[in-house]
Parts: C-alpha cells; structure tokens; sequence
C-alpha cells in the first residue's frame, strides 16, 4: 500500500473524528511501510478513535511536513526530514503516553527510537503487539521499557487514564 493512499484511508476513518471526552493526548508511533503494518495501523486508530479515555491523538503520518512524505527514488528531500523530525518530536513532549504499534515480524527503528524518547521522558509507553514474540524475540532495552502490552483489539476499551504496569511475557535477546 502506498503511503499516500493510507493516508487518505486513514483521513476517511477520521472524518466522524474523536468525539470522546476523553483527557489523554496520545503520541501514536508506529510503522506503515507494508500491507501488514497498514493493517495494524488503520485496526489501531479506528480502535482510538472510539476510545473514552483518549482526548487527542498525534498520528504522524498524518501530520508530515507538507503532507506526504517527499521520497523520490533513494533521496530524501532533508528540509522534510527536518521539519517532520522537529513536529513529532514536539507532539512527543506535548503528549501524555505513547502507543507503540510493535510488528514482531518486521521492527521499525523509528518506533523505536520513539519510544526510548517517550520512556526517557517518562511518560507512558502501551506497546501494541502483532506477530509471535516468543519466534521473534524483542530485544531487552525496549522490553523492559514498555510500560504495559496490549493487542490491537484491546485499544478500543484501554484505560489510559490508569495505566497499571505489566511483565512483558514474549522472548527477550
């Protein structure tokens, strides 16, 4: 799937937008660059969208300098790159939690790197896990990390106003 294409899905799923009264300003980190992370990621905001807990949510690939990402072959035009780095990284420090959309089966470095930016600012990080974690362990720094592990289908009625704590129980390396 095209980015440009999910991001007019993902416009289409917003358009009734969040009319919850939620209090928690969501950092939404996650990949998009196969059919399987789109999925995931289009089930995650849908699920978002209609949580009661959730006053806001930063989604980035919805929020790119200049709309959708300018890559033209190999290049990447670096005012862009800049400029997207410098919003999310706003919307991270306005944020209350972070959810961390985590696809075992192919890991993002830049969901990554966003969530050791969120738990080094101490605030919350939900992992939200699709794939075998057992086949293909996480590796032990964001593992240990993550506040709490949840499934895409556990969003829609996740408190994120309590976040109890939990063990991650996947493998680790």
């Amino acid at each position: 799937m095209s980015e440009k294409s999910l991001v007019e899905q993902l416009q289409d799923i917003s358009s009734n937008g969040n009319n919850n009264n939620g209090k928690k300003f969501i950092y939404f980190g996650g990949p998009w660059f196969n059919d399987t992370q789109a999925d995931m990621y289009k089930r995650a905001y849908k699920a978002i969208l209609k949580n009661k807990t959730v006053a806001f949510s930063h989604v980035p690939v919805l929020n790119q300098a200049g709309g959708v990402s300018p890559f033209e072959g190999d290049e990447v035009d670096m005012e862009w790159a800049r400029l997207t780095f410098k919003a999310d990284v706003t919307a991270m420090d306005n944020a209350d939690v972070m959810i961390a959309l985590y696809d075992a089966n192919n890991v993002d470095e830049g969901t990554i790197f966003e969530h050791g930016y969120m738990y080094a600012s101490h605030k919350p990080v939900v992992f939200v896990t699709q794939g075998d974690l057992q086949k293909n362990p996480v590796n032990l720094m964001p593992a240990m990390a993550a506040t709490t592990w949840i499934s895409v289908d556990d969003l829609e009625d996740f408190n994120f106003e309590a976040i109890a704590p939990s063990e991650y129980k996947g493998g680790v390396i």
